[in-house]
């Protein structure tokens, strides 16, 4: 018995494998979102090989929801990582407030670069950290220096009214 498939039935098998294969990397992409969302404010970016991802807002006529921005590739365009792959909506059915989810071109260009998000935001916090850690030792340095500083005291004359 011949077993093997004709061009066609190759081709619908294939298809059927894109489209598994795409949904279980979309799941493993936003259960990565899920994961760090908590310890990434929001409007925080960090770019790699040409591709930025952003934790910032779509902002409606109602409201606005917080998501998970991927920005880069040949169009430069920002699709929604946590919309349903090549969707195309409406925030809160606002016209001047559309956003697409990732094609499946944009979820592997996310998916390569993962990890070096993930240091890249490690990195960035990192030299915020310290960043504050120096900003206050200037300040407590300061706050020492004009406390052993004598202070002249001036006194305003009185006028007599």
């Amino acid at each position: 018995m011949n077993t093997t498939l004709s061009p066609i039935d190759r081709l619908a098998k294939l298809a059927t494998q894109r489209t598994a294969r795409s949904a279980s990397l979309h799941d493993a992409v936003k259960d990565l979102l899920t994961d760090i969302e908590d310890y990434v404010p929001l409007g925080t970016t960090v770019s790699v090989d040409g591709w930025s991802l952003t934790r910032g807002t779509l902002r409606s006529n109602v409201g606005y929801n917080q998501m998970w921005w991927l920005e880069g590739g040949d169009d430069g365009s920002r699709c929604d990582l946590e919309t349903d792959v090549d969707a195309e909506k409406y925030l809160h059915g606002d016209f001047s407030a559309p956003y697409r989810g990732p094609t499946r071109a944009e979820l592997i260009a996310c998916a390569q670069r993962a990890g070096r998000f993930v240091e890249a935001l490690i990195a960035k916090f990192e030299a915020e950290n310290a960043a504050l850690e120096s900003g206050e030792a200037a300040v407590k340095a300061t706050a020492t220096t004009l406390a052993e500083r004598p202070i002249e005291l001036r006194l305003i004359p009185q006028l007599d009214l």
